[in-house]
């Protein structure tokens, strides 16, 4: 019989999957939609991201009153004191930069911290139907309702690792040590640039690829793509140390990333953080920071 914490988890992650197929349905088939810039050309806001905010939001407060939600577009609603149980992530659309142009690779993403542990996430990509999801360690990761298996082990020396990655940010100047990085990324890994911090964590989760990393995030990004990763027994190595003490950071906050599968070795994983950070100006705050800024949709 279901304990008391868990049929909670799944009632938080019932309503999770709704607001994501509501924020969905809403997105898809819009084809080119008409976009304003936020940060620089490359970071891009639709009048849909404010539009599926507002409908996530509505159902989170509607089903579970008292909830603090953290959104991209509108900051924080509901319980503010910073007292609240459930502090939702939301994300209505990641990946703006591929949805305003008619691309199909974005998704709506929500987190969910219960107790001050981040480990329930629903990410929908609406294009393809897909639905990951997690309410925690002990479920795994689901797509579309089905246990994912254990992925099978990475590729032989004669293959190498698929990295998802949108290192050096779009829109930036990049130093000669960023596109040397990227180069030399570029020769070890099998590198692909998706636009979308939130379906490469999914991705990594569901063992479709091995490591994905990217830098300048917020937490409405990463936070359900990090509830992922960890269920599936992977890692997630955040990019900025996080601070101690009354300011204390959780790790899927802001500043960058590197995450692994679980058949990928940690040591690979952490060796490519360190290339990371070790760069001038690398670990700088995100978008909208007093630093350099990025184009993560």
């Amino acid at each position: 019989m279901p304990d008391e914490d868990s049929t909670e988890r799944d009632a938080i992650l019932l309503t999770a999957v709704a607001a994501c197929r509501a924020a969905g349905r809403l997105v898809t088939g819009r084809g080119r939609v008409d976009s304003e810039s936020k940060a620089n050309a490359h970071d891009l806001v639709t009048s849909f991201d404010a539009e599926a905010e507002r409908l996530v939001t509505e159902m989170i407060l509607g089903a579970h009153p008292g909830s603090s939600v953290v959104g991209e577009e509108s900051g924080v609603s509901g319980n503010t004191d910073g007292e609240a149980d459930l502090r939702w992530f939301v994300d209505p659309i990641d990946g703006t930069g591929n949805f305003a142009r008619g691309l199909p690779l974005f998704c709506v993403s929500i987190g969910v911290e219960k107790a001050d542990s981040l480990e329930i996430g629903c990410i929908y990509d609406p294009v393809r139907g897909e639905m990951f999801t997690t309410t925690g360690p002990a479920d795994g990761v689901r797509v579309d309702a089905r246990h994912v298996e254990d992925p099978p082990p990475g590729p032989g020396a004669a293959r190498p690792l698929m990295l998802l990655t949108d290192f050096p940010l779009a829109g930036m100047p990049a130093s000669g040590a960023e596109l040397a990085l990227f180069a030399e990324l570029n020769q070890t890994f099998d590198l692909r640039r998706v636009g979308s911090s939130a379906l490469a964590l999914a991705w990594v989760a569901a063992g479709r690829a091995d490591l994905a990393c990217n830098i300048a995030i917020h937490p409405w990004d990463v936070a359900a793509g990090f509830a992922l990763v960890n269920a599936a027994s992977g890692g997630y190595l955040p990019l900025r140390p996080p601070r101690t003490a009354a300011g204390e950071r959780r790790p899927y906050e802001e500043g960058g990333f590197v995450a692994h599968g679980p058949h990928v070795s940690p040591d690979a994983a952490a060796f490519l953080a360190k290339r990371i950070l070790d760069l001038p100006g690398a670990a700088t705050p995100p978008r909208g920071g007093t630093e350099r800024t990025g184009g993560h949709g």
